[in-house]
């Protein structure tokens, strides 16, 4: 390979590099005097049980996770979210609201959850009932996976993210937030 070659090859590298890390990482942080609400939900878990985000994440700081089985920086991600949901315990409340289709889904979703150890409620929901909440990113963010939402105790939207965030990352917006 000449010289050329190779400096176009390194440049088309770098450039490519820089454009997944761009759309894997980014983050939206709500200003602290125009927090908004999260806007309230209820829907059904993979168990049949119903989730009422007004009675769920009241009072706790809680982080609400968009996901997909199929998704790898999604199944990257939740083991962080097991572990601080133990850690954690009484004071953070996570919840893993599935954007899986198919037959049998609630079933499928299910059972990865359960053979993955998830401690924590987990829904599959539509796209309708996903809305709502794409709209609340902007619009070069929307219709990525994972994307999470984090909330003080008093429900306001905090930080708007897309993408994984490794431990350390989680461990400092909790400890910020519990403060």
């Amino acid at each position: 390979m000449n010289k050329v070659s190779s400096r176009w090859l390194v440049v088309g590298f770098t450039i490519v590099s820089a454009l997944v890390w761009f759309t894997s990482s980014k983050t939206t942080t709500a200003v602290a005097a125009g927090a908004e609400k999260f806007p309230a939900f209820t829907t059904t878990d993979v168990d049949g049980k119903t989730i009422k985000s007004t009675e769920l994440l009241k009072g706790k700081i809680s982080i609400v996770n968009f996901w997909a089985t199929w998704c790898p920086p999604c199944r990257q991600e939740i083991p962080h979210f097991i572990e601080l949901q133990k850690k954690y315990q009484g004071k953070l409340q996570i919840v893993g609201l599935s954007a899986d289709r198919g037959a049998d889904v609630n079933a499928k979703v299910k059972k990865w959850a359960t053979s993955n150890g998830v401690n924590y409620p987990v829904a599959v929901v539509t796209n309708e009932f996903q809305q709502p909440y794409q709209n609340l990113l902007s619009s070069d963010e929307q219709g990525g996976i994972p994307y999470t939402f984090i909330l003080d105790k008093q429900g306001n939207i905090v930080t708007r993210l897309v993408g994984y965030r490794d431990m350390k990352y989680w461990e400092n917006e909790i400890q910020k937030l519990s403060k």
